[in-house]
């Protein structure tokens, strides 16, 4: 009698707890609602809500609320993307941290205005139901710590010579007035950004910056320009082949928001420029009745002829068929500028090229050809593929005429 009596307490106890959690619930839809009635956000008490949701199961309830579209609309989701706005950074951020507390991980694209404030990218918030599980071993996260200074020296080294200061100098002052760009007063900004960097190991459960490809990305860094936080984030989930040139690549990429040490229009016109003729015939460029899979190989046929490739055209046309895939996933991401830069920079760190060496065609065409993989070239040939395989050497060429070239510690003086 005695246990039937204390289990019916226990039923009684958890179903009056189950109708308080249900009632809390229910009070932090309505007063969801009330903060975005009408004209408005009244973004302090979306948040006030929000806490009062005390657990991921609690929230899955509450998620379920807005099936009724009384906020206006038809998720948790569309709700905050609907009433928050770029400067909204910092609220969007604090939902984040919120969420997380309750085991709840959403992202959202944000960046850093001149000002130091953090900006939001209306849309871009998202509710993320996998978790990433750290996967990197402690000695792999050692070595990326080791390798950040050998990278940092890198760039420091390459940035002391003359000859890359006056590189800089003269592709900015071949694209604009004289003086509009003045690397004395740049590279001082570099070497204090240099000086700062760090690294934080990321994986879903602690990240509250987002980017396109953060949870795939190998690496990446947040707010390109001179207020960075100076942070390289480097991805638990993922095993990157080579952590060295993924830093000197990111580090590119602090760089180029601060200043970019060429004009953008001149690492555009490496691929493609108003005269830049394609690796087709007359024929298969006029004819609307070709397949448009038969042109790209008959394109590739006529490029593997010119170069005197080790492959099938339909090999070399999987080149323009992930291009384009690539382009509708994330559009402009495959030929842009900052990205470009950064691949050179890896590439050339890749090919230790001694200095006042180039890049050549014949150290290319083993990635051409698939024989060999590495990352960032693939992503310099997915540009050229893109833009229908203009001629390898005047790319090539134009590739060198940018104020990039790899040293390293202890190779001489640099050439840039």
């Amino acid at each position: 009698m005695k246990s039937t009596t204390t289990n019916l307490k226990t039923l009684l106890t958890c179903v009056l707890q189950e109708q308080v959690d249900l009632n809390r619930v229910n009070q932090a839809y309505l007063k969801t609602i009330d903060a975005v009635a009408g004209l408005g956000t009244d973004v302090p008490a979306v948040l006030i809500a929000i806490k009062m949701v005390k657990s991921s199961a609690e929230f899955d309830k509450y998620k379920l609320k807005f099936k009724d579209n009384k906020t206006g609309y038809n998720s948790f989701q569309n709700m905050i993307n609907g009433e928050y706005d770029t400067f909204n950074g910092a609220d969007i951020l604090s939902i984040i941290r919120v969420l997380q507390k309750i085991n709840v991980f959403a992202v959202a694209n944000m960046y850093t205005d001149n000002g130091g404030n953090d900006r939001f990218r209306p849309g871009t918030f998202k509710l993320n139901k996998a978790i990433y599980q750290p996967t990197m071993p402690a000695a792999n996260q050692k070595q990326w710590l080791t390798l950040l200074p050998k990278a940092v020296l890198w760039w420091k080294n390459w940035l002391s010579s003359p000859i890359t200061k006056n590189k800089v100098q003269a592709n900015w002052d071949a694209k604009y007035p004289k003086g509009l760009v003045s690397v004395k007063y740049i590279f001082p900004d570099y070497f204090k950004m240099l000086d700062s960097l760090k690294i934080k190991f990321y994986d879903q459960r602690n990240l509250d910056i987002w980017n396109d490809t953060s949870d795939t990305a190998y690496a990446f860094v947040n707010r390109f320009n001179i207020h960075s936080d100076n942070t390289i984030y480097v991805n638990r989930t993922q095993n990157d082949p080579d952590p060295y040139g993924t830093l000197i690549h990111e580090i590119q990429h602090i760089i180029y928001g601060m200043q970019p040490l060429n004009p953008e229009e001149k690492i555009h016109d490496i691929f493609v420029t108003k005269n830049t003729k394609r690796a087709t015939t007359n024929s298969i460029e006029s004819s609307s009745r070709i397949n448009p899979d038969t042109q790209i190989l008959k394109q590739s046929a006529a490029v593997i002829k010119s170069l005197g490739l080790d492959m099938t055209a339909n090999r070399l046309a999987n080149w323009k068929r992930h291009a384009e895939k690539e382009e509708k996933r994330n559009p402009g991401y495959v030929c842009r500028e900052t990205e470009k830069m950064s691949n050179i920079m890896s590439i050339r760190s890749w090919f230790k090229l001694k200095p006042g060496q180039n890049i050549t065609i014949a150290m290319l065409k083993p990635y051409i050809e698939h024989k060999k993989a590495h990352t960032d070239i693939s992503w310099i040939l997915l540009c050229w593929a893109k833009n229908g395989f203009p001629d390898l050497n005047k790319m090539i060429n134009r590739i060198n005429t940018l104020a990039a070239n790899d040293t390293g510690p202890k190779r001489g003086p640099n050439v840039a």
